[in-house]
């Protein structure tokens, strides 16, 4: 093997690139989990389900209708969230960029949603014109 001032500068290279590698993958990871969007994490959380519930309201009207119905929505939390729509976009791509950070938040959107969900108790149409408690109760009063 040749030891000349060849391979001292290869190994002093692979050393750099070496160090390179790690200072990247250690800022990436600590990049991944911290979001710095101006929001706190709660603020966030809500936005998202906020998302969540404007996509499931969307999905119920027609085609010709989405997207009328969506700006209105995009607006609207626009103007609960006291952001501009312009900013919830920057704030989502901000997200999807923290993937780690984005997961974190949108477990706890989810189980607060979740939590919503089993807190609302249907109860069935009473006495409503044309319900079929109103036929069967009117049935039974006579």
């Amino acid at each position: 093997m040749i030891y000349g001032k060849d391979n001292q500068l290869f190994i002093r290279q692979r050393k750099i690139i070496l160090i390179m590698a790690i200072a990247v993958l250690t800022i990436s990871c600590k990049k991944n989990n911290t979001l710095d969007v101006g929001m706190s994490d709660d603020a966030l959380v809500a936005l998202i389900q906020d998302m969540h519930m404007a996509n499931a309201i969307i999905l119920k009207y027609k085609k010709e209708d989405k997207d009328s119905v969506g700006q209105l929505l995009r607006n609207q939390m626009a103007e609960i969230h006291n952001i501009s729509e312009e900013r919830i976009d920057f704030v989502m791509e901000e997200l999807q960029r923290t993937p780690r950070k984005y997961l974190e938040l949108e477990k706890k959107a989810v189980a607060n949603l979740k939590t919503l969900k089993d807190s609302i108790k249907i109860k069935p149409a009473q006495n409503k014109p044309g319900s079929e408690n109103a036929k069967a109760n009117k049935g039974k009063s006579r």
